[in-house]
């Protein structure tokens, strides 16, 4: 990979993030604001899980089906654009659920096309995909500070500009990234997407990272409410969710050698132990401030190195031609069904009164649950790509 190739993919996750940054926390805030009730604010996010469900593997086989990868990424950024400004603009409930969910429609198809090409490029031209991977945490975490005192300032209808100015600079940075090639259209006719994906790795270390996602969504739903009641101030609070991002930054930056120096059931099995530790500390020690600057430093575990070992895992169990699917399989199946799930457990427990630690505890047994069916069913070698299946002669 050359110089100009990480330049590009770097900035197009720079901004990408930055929009998610600037968007997703104040996004109930900004609504509410416009005048919508907590009800409408609450319908519009669940039609948002929704669609992270189901979009990504529709846009996905659009773009397999006909390579039309780079196409599918760029529609999905300017049909995001259009809908996420009527979205801001508008005044009634109706309108405004309809354009988020056509937000979200959109918006899916953009990552999972972008993952597929980075990890192409950089296993072609021997890149590093955590190096570029970094720079949209670090888009998020500018923006989230950077709104955040935004919104301060000069009240939440800054939310609204910054968003729109980052979609635009994202599209741009959309229209100039590098192309990967074609693939042929002869290739493996028995290559079926059903007959990768039901194999016994790929469902256990699906079934793992669906676990990891829920026990991750109470610290980005709960945890702002959780120092809260704790006693931490919103400062506090914010400045700690920083220090997670900022973990993860530096782990993005060594992921790769790490992949390559250990095993990848070794590092699987460290991760899901570490990550369920962190879950049990903050649910018993968050109001020890040590254990909590310890807490939020594990994010880059729990996060950074997990994502990276599932991008490495998908590439290399899926061939060519169905990776922007598989991708997009991963992330219905982690973010949609997992974060919907986790938000829904998460908020239960939350309203019945047992409050944040229960919550978190909830996550340190999820995550302890991963491990033990990691523990007693992965097998050394499991990570290995499968043999291809034989091609028909002509």
């Amino acid at each position: 990979m050359d110089s100009r190739q990480f330049r590009r993919l770097s900035e197009f996750y720079f901004f990408y993030f930055a929009v998610l940054g600037a968007f997703v926390p104040y996004r109930s805030r900004y609504f509410d604001g416009q005048g919508f009730d907590s009800f409408t604010i609450g319908l519009t996010a669940s039609v948002i899980s929704l669609t992270t469900i189901a979009a990504p593997y529709g846009w996905a086989a659009i773009a397999d089906r006909f390579h039309a990868g780079h196409r599918v990424l760029l529609s999905g950024v300017i049909m995001s654009l259009i809908a996420v400004v009527i979205g801001l603009e508008s005044r009634t409930a109706i309108l405004m659920i309809l354009a988020m969910a056509m937000y979200s429609l959109c918006w899916n198809a953009i990552l999972p096309q972008a993952e597929t090409l980075t990890l192409s490029l950089t296993e072609k031209g021997g890149g590093n995909y955590s190096r570029i991977r970094l720079w949209g945490s670090i888009g998020y975490m500018l923006a989230v500070v950077g709104v955040g005192y935004g919104v301060e300032w000069w009240g939440v209808k800054i939310v609204e500009p910054v968003v729109i100015a980052f979609m635009l600079v994202l599209l741009i940075s959309a229209w100039v990234l590098p192309r990967s090639e074609q693939q042929e259209r002869n290739m493996l006719r028995h290559d079926r997407l059903r007959e990768h994906f039901w194999q016994r790795p790929v469902i256990i270390f699906l079934f793992a990272t669906i676990l990891v996602t829920i026990s991750h969504a109470p610290y980005y739903t709960f945890f702002d409410l959780y120092m809260r009641k704790l006693g931490y101030t919103p400062s506090q609070s914010g400045w700690l969710i920083t220090l997670g991002v900022i973990a993860e930054i530096g782990l993005f930056m060594i992921a790769q050698s790490i992949i390559q120096r250990w095993r990848f059931g070794l590092i699987l099995h460290v991760a899901l132990i570490i990550c369920a530790l962190r879950w049990i500390m903050l649910a018993t020690l968050g109001d020890w401030l040590p254990v909590l600057l310890l807490v939020q430093v594990l994010h880059a575990v729990t996060f950074a190195l997990m994502h990276t070992l599932a991008m490495h895992f998908v590439h290399n169990k899926f061939p060519p031609k169905q990776r922007g699917r598989a991708q997009a399989i991963y992330s219905a199946l982690t973010y949609g069904v997992g974060g919907a799930a986790g938000n829904f457990i998460a908020g239960a427990i939350w309203d019945s009164g047992r409050g944040g630690a229960a919550t978190f505890m909830m996550s340190g047994v999820v995550c302890a649950l991963a491990f033990v069916i990691v523990y007693f069913l992965w097998r050394r070698g499991d990570s290995a790509a499968p043999k291809p299946p034989p091609v028909d002669p002509e």
